[in-house]
């Protein structure tokens, strides 16, 4: 996928066994499946694109998911009742009329941990470099490192400056997932944190983000996540759980919102001497104006918000803005990063 590290992707296959980087796989198979499903805390849904540019959105659905029924876990349980989640499942994919038999899968990003980890340089072979990153994390997860699964893409910061993005999932959790999409007989060929969905969703809308110190805030159901991307690098990235619901949106503050960023921002000028040059918002719903000008006006630098439609995506007219931004937008961004 352009301008992105091939970690950003979890081969759903052969990420759990061999760790190897997804582009290999894309070489072999040029042809990306226009069917996607994200597996949320709050709901199901799912896209149909077209096969040809622009790859409009054919057709699309949801299903709210009662309390309970997933619960985003780095370590525990995420899928407490599968029955529930399978009917959610079924209801999802017969309105969407999902065509094939293999699907891109995106999952909360609180299922999954995503590091970045400092190298003075390689190891030969990949078996090492995956043993040295499992000895390196260990201590870092909250569960034991036999049980991970691990996929890398390795930054060349400069000529002796390695740093690694890591990203680290639950075997068991990982099966949770793809279990319940297999289940309707289909195959999760990519499965991916929703996270970097919205981060391709941005490579699309705004093809100059990579040449600024950029922060992308994505808010989502039960968790937000903050990346910070400088000079074309990530840098930093944060998920942290919060007690929060889509039809509450009506109640965010720019002040409570401010409060979320403003760590990520403190943390960045620290390290780096540097100050964010732009602030990028995903999972506010329409008419949020108000609370981008207050933004830019307490992080001092332009705030924008990225949104579907900006990226290039079409749809007949019975899709809803704010469902499209929400719900579906990790899965439109990851479609049409594949194009």
């Amino acid at each position: 996928m352009p301008g992105l590290p091939a970690i950003q992707l979890i081969d759903a296959k052969a990420f759990s066994y061999t760790g190897a980087p997804i582009f290999l796989k894309k070489l072999f198979q040029p042809i990306f499946p226009r069917n996607a499903i994200a597996i949320s805390g709050d709901y199901i849904a799912a896209v149909r694109m077209g096969p040809r540019p622009p790859h409009p959105v054919e057709s699309w659905a949801y299903v709210p998911l009662p309390a309970g029924v997933v619960s985003a876990s780095h370590s525990k349980t995420n899928i407490v009742d599968s029955e529930a989640l399978h009917r959610a499942l079924t209801q999802t994919v017969q309105r969407t009329g999902l065509s094939g038999k293999e699907v891109n899968l995106l999952i909360p990003d609180l299922s999954a941990r995503v590091l970045l980890l400092s190298l003075e340089s390689l190891p030969g072979k990949s078996s090492d470099l995956l043993e040295l990153l499992r000895f390196k994390v260990k201590k870092n997860l909250p569960f034991s490192v036999e049980e991970a699964s691990l996929s890398y893409h390795v930054q060349t910061l400069g000529a002796s400056h390695l740093e690694v993005i890591l990203t680290v999932i639950n075997k068991s959790v990982l099966r949770e997932y793809e279990g319940a999409v297999e289940s309707l007989g289909l195959e999760p060929g990519f499965v991916t944190v929703e996270h970097f969905g919205i981060t391709q969703l941005l490579e699309l809308q705004a093809q100059d983000w990579r040449s600024r110190s950029t922060l992308l805030f994505r808010l989502a159901p039960r968790f937000f996540t903050t990346s910070i991307h400088h000079h074309g690098f990530l840098r930093f990235y944060r998920t942290v759980e919060k007690d929060y619901s889509l039809d509450q949106a009506s109640s965010l503050t720019p002040e409570s919102l401010f409060d979320e960023i403003y760590p990520s921002l403190a943390y960045f000028q620290d390290k780096f001497q540097n100050k964010i040059e732009m602030i990028y918002m995903s999972g506010l719903p329409t008419g949020s104006e108000r609370i981008y000008a207050a933004i830019q006006r307490l992080a001092d630098c332009p705030v924008a918000e990225v949104r579907t439609e900006r990226a290039g995506a079409t749809g007949s007219g019975r899709v809803n803005g704010d469902q499209m931004n929400q719900m579906f937008a990790p899965m439109i961004g990851l479609e049409l990063g594949a194009s």
